[in-house]
């Protein structure tokens, strides 16, 4: 009993300092994760863990039970017509729309259902005679980067305006990943504390960008994709 006791004050002590010294946990290499869950387990500090834990958190701390809902893989997406007004709010009134422009009815998720957003991107879309017929990224340096976004849940904020330019690789430091130097194109933003989104709360993302800002040609929409970690009601327990 002493010996636990000895091993967990160790471990204790050892968190607390890096928490003292604003070391990242997070940032120790992949094969040191058991570490990391090791030195922080019941240590009061409030760190990024894995998105299905953060789901089931978010669930207890509403009282919900999400332990019997399906673990699961989400995308999901809603596209806006650009308009003289460049503030895009995504995902309201979304029932308005239908696949291939979104595919979620409503921008809230159902009982015994809630999404973890990991990764956050924007696609440039050319609708013509009410058909998608290109999505495309973002040129490089293009003024759309100048860009910002909030997240809301419920009508409050969870992600402060946020610097659309982390979508471009040269601002973008997960964009290398594996050792890859070719860095173009991989518009996705990785979010360094991921948001969840609970059963039954409403969901939006804006997008405000520069006065400046004008759609390259042809160019007549921008979707916005949103993907990570869900859970899903399921009917049959077995699976």
């Amino acid at each position: 009993m002493r010996t636990k006791f000895l091993y967990f004050s160790i471990l204790g002590v050892i968190s607390l300092l890096f928490f003292a010294v604003g070391f990242d946990i997070l940032s120790l290499p992949g094969f040191l994760a058991p570490v990391a869950g090791i030195l922080t387990a019941g240590i009061p500090i409030t760190i990024m863990g894995s998105p299905q834990q953060k789901m089931m958190d978010t669930a207890a701390v509403r009282g919900e039970n999400l332990a019997r809902s399906q673990g699961t893989s989400r995308t999901i997406w809603d596209t806006l017509a650009i308009e003289t007004e460049l503030t895009f709010k995504f995902f309201v009134s979304v029932g308005q729309r239908a696949f291939p422009f979104t595919n979620v009815p409503d921008n809230k998720e159902d009982d015994g259902e809630s999404i973890t957003i990991q990764r956050i991107s924007f696609q440039l879309v050319t609708v013509v005679a009410g058909e998608i017929t290109t999505i495309e990224s973002i040129p490089e340096n293009n003024a759309f980067f100048g860009g910002q976004f909030v997240i809301l849940l419920n009508n409050n904020r969870v992600i402060k305006p946020y610097a659309v330019r982390k979508l471009d690789a040269k601002w973008n430091p997960y964009a290398s990943f594996g050792g890859n130097d070719t860095v173009e194109g991989q518009q996705v933003i990785i979010l360094d504390n991921f948001i969840t989104i609970p059963p039954r709360v409403r969901y939006a993302l804006e997008l405000e960008l520069p006065a400046g800002w004008t759609p390259p040609e042809g160019v007549t929409h921008i979707s916005c994709m949103l993907d990570g970690a869900g859970a899903i009601s399921r009917a049959n327990s077995a699976y």
